[in-house]
């Protein structure tokens, strides 16, 4: 069995989102774990940002750092918006990291991974609960938004700022508590409101073995053709006689 750590993203929410509040643009945070049938994975993040938003992903010093932590990181651009990506592989047994706008990267407990090898199959197993982390928004410090009470900017927030995280396992899933199973990748999604709550996610993938399966089928069909082999031959051998 092979169990781990996953360290992801806090992110700097209320930084990302005050620029955006004086409708200066969006940022939409997409996750992907692709789960590898070694217990390896590729994280993935990609921020998508218009307006202001995407200026902000240009940031060099940002980009440099994420590459001195070991991330592959690319830009594109078009006239409205601008996406950054970052990946990076992981062995079964390291911490996994997952990095912010900034270049830093922020922790997350609670993330248990576990692949449990059988002979006719093997289970991948993901639970982590991400803690909720309720948005305090200094509104005396926005221009044109004092006097706007909480319920209000939380709705103008609602339409700035997505989150999704999508886990790839090996196999068929089985079991998932996801907003979306499509083939072998459960999504999940959020947005500003929902991340002010503690969020349960739980999924649960099975790869047959088919290999192991095929194999032992035709050892057991030579083995059945080998005793069927010498008992014609015992019986001929007795009616020479």
């Amino acid at each position: 069995m092979i169990k781990k750590r996953l360290i992801i993203p806090g992110l700097a929410v209320l930084a990302l989102l005050l620029p955006l509040l004086a409708g200066c643009g969006q940022i939409d945070v997409n996750l992907h774990t692709t789960i590898k049938p070694s217990g390896d994975l590729v994280q993935e993040v990609r921020f998508t940002g218009s307006g202001m938003m995407a200026g902000f992903l240009d940031d060099a010093e940002a980009t440099a750092d994420l590459e001195m932590e070991g991330w592959e990181v690319t830009i594109e651009r078009t006239a409205n918006s601008s996406t950054l990506t970052a990946s990076r592989n992981f062995s079964a047994d390291e911490v996994l990291a997952i990095p912010d706008l900034s270049g830093d990267e922020t922790a997350l407990e609670n993330y248990d991974f576990s692949v449990r090898n059988y002979f006719l199959f093997t289970d991948y197993i993901i639970e982590v609960i991400l803690p909720g982390n309720p948005v305090d928004i200094p509104t005396d410090d926005l221009t044109g938004l004092d006097g706007f009470d909480d319920d209000i900017i939380s709705q103008l927030l609602e339409g700035l700022f997505s989150m999704s995280w999508s886990i790839t396992l090996p196999g068929e899933i089985t079991e998932s508590n996801a907003d979306s199973v499509q083939d072998n990748t459960a999504t999940w999604f959020f947005d500003i409101g929902s991340l002010d709550q503690d969020q349960g996610i739980a999924v649960r993938s099975r790869l047959i073995n088919w290999p192991f399966i095929a194999g032992t089928s035709a050892g057991l069909l030579v083995l059945a053709g080998v005793v069927v082999f010498l008992i014609l031959r015992k019986r001929a051998a007795r009616t020479s006689y």
